[in-house]
């Protein structure tokens, strides 16, 4: 028979390590859907922490797009978020090792677009009709400098950027309008977070690519603004706490009028890029998630016969 050791609580050792723990969890996160095809992340700490590219075919087939090395993460803000899009069948994504953008169509291998090794990118949008991506760019001049973000638009032949807007210490959320005529976005300065204060600005594309015609359509020192997204019928929405709630809004291109107007909250802290909590599911339905004393339920709203149905 064994003899009994007694020791101190948490003094003995295990064969069951955190790393055996940690192994065995993958993280999901960022759904997207593309020409009946499901993509989503997953991190994985068995690979040492590697976030990969997943998708889900229409025939029911899975499988990784982005392999090793390659790591779909970004560094902006140090958070990260917003690190990959899809579109037709090719996908755009930040890899962590260098934190470049790269192009890869399913079953070909990454192409690098962006070579610029002092900046940083994130929250990829796809912008169609001037064949470029839309994102976040982190520039890092070295010393003890601050970073410097901006609005860029990258040609997806050539790789060149172009700076859409600057001035402001953060940049998040740029959403291009499903005619392909203007861009919104979020921006804030220091010392504030984006949860104390946002400003929503709208503008018009030029022939060039560049922006005319700025319009800041909400947010403000004291009010915080999340998720900017066009409908289907290029009408902008947006989550306001210009009630003290993350209540629904949208802006008509005249006036902002509320959407969901309740004693909810509908919006997070914007600690990454590329969160969201409503989504489109038609020109006229709305999915979101709410919370409500800190019960999050699920909701959809019907746009033309406000109809409305929530579920816990």
């Amino acid at each position: 028979m064994a003899s009994k050791r007694t020791g101190n609580f948490g003094s003995w050792s295990s064969p069951i390590t955190a790393d055996t723990v940690a192994a065995e969890t993958v993280l999901l996160g960022d759904p997207r859907l593309d020409s009946g095809d499901v993509y989503w992340t997953e991190g994985r700490p068995s690979e040492g922490g590697r976030t990969v590219v997943v998708v889900r075919h229409s025939d029911g087939s899975v499988r990784d797009v982005t392999l090793a090395p390659f790591d779909v993460r970004s560094r902006v803000h140090e958070y990260g978020g917003g690190a990959y899009q899809v579109d037709s069948s090719t996908i755009y994504f930040v890899n962590f090792g260098d934190q470049q953008i790269y192009s890869q169509t399913l079953g070909g291998a990454p192409v690098r677009i962006t070579s610029n090794g002092t900046c940083r990118y994130a929250d990829i949008q796809v912008d169609r009709p001037r064949k470029g991506l839309i994102a976040i760019r982190e520039q890092h001049p070295g010393g003890s400098g601050e970073a410097i973000n901006t609005l860029v638009a990258i040609d997806l032949s050539t790789g060149a950027e172009l700076v859409l807007d600057g001035g402001f210490d953060f940049y998040s959320s740029p959403t291009v309008s499903p005619d392909g005529s203007r861009l919104a976005w979020l921006t804030w300065r220091h010392p504030n977070m984006p949860w104390i204060s946002t400003y929503l600005t709208v503008a018009q594309f030029e022939t060039g690519g560049g922006l005319t015609v700025r319009k800041t359509v909400a947010g403000g020192d004291a009010e915080s603004v999340f998720q900017p997204q066009w409908s289907p019928k290029n009408i902008l929405y947006f989550i306001s706490d210009r009630t003290n709630m993350w209540n629904v809004y949208r802006w008509t291109g005249a006036d902002v009028e509320p959407v969901l107007p309740r004693n909810a909250e509908f919006g997070v802290p914007q600690w990454q890029f590329g969160l969201s909590t409503y989504a489109f599911a038609s020109a006229d339905t709305i999915v979101y998630a709410f919370s409500v004393d800190g019960m999050w339920r699920l909701g959809r709203r019907l746009a033309q016969c406000e109809r409305r149905s929530d579920h816990s």
